[in-house]
C-alpha cells in the first residue's frame, strides 16, 4: 500500500489555480475597493501619525489595514446583513 504523493511544481500549481479558481470576468478594480481603500488608508494614516507624534515611533500599519478591510468586507457579505437590508 505505498501511495506516491506527487509534488506539483510551481508552474503546475499556477496553471491549476488559473484554470480552476481565477475568475476572468470578475472586475478587479471596483468602486467598493477604491472607497474602502481610501477610507481605511486615511484612518490608518491618521492613527500612524498620532502614534508617531506621541511616542516618536513609526509603526507599519499595512497588515492591520489589510486585515480590517478583509474583515469588514466579509462582515458586509454575511447573510445577517443581506437579510436586514432586503427586509
Amino acid at each position: 500500500m505505498s501511495e506516491e504523493t506527487h509534488v506539483k511544481s510551481v508552474e503546475e500549481r499556477d496553471r491549476e489555480w488559473y484554470e480552476n479558481v481565477y475568475q476572468k470576468d470578475a472586475p478587479q478594480l471596483t468602486a467598493r475597493a477604491v472607497i474602502s481603500g481610501m477610507l481605511f488608508g486615511g484612518l490608518m494614516s491618521l492613527s500612524n501619525l498620532y502614534v508617531g507624534l506621541k511616542s516618536g515611533w513609526g509603526l507599519g500599519v499595512d497588515i492591520v489595514a489589510v486585515i480590517l478591510i478583509f474583515l469588514s468586507s466579509k462582515a458586509l457579505r454575511a447573510p445577517v446583513w443581506s437579510a436586514a437590508i432586503s427586509a
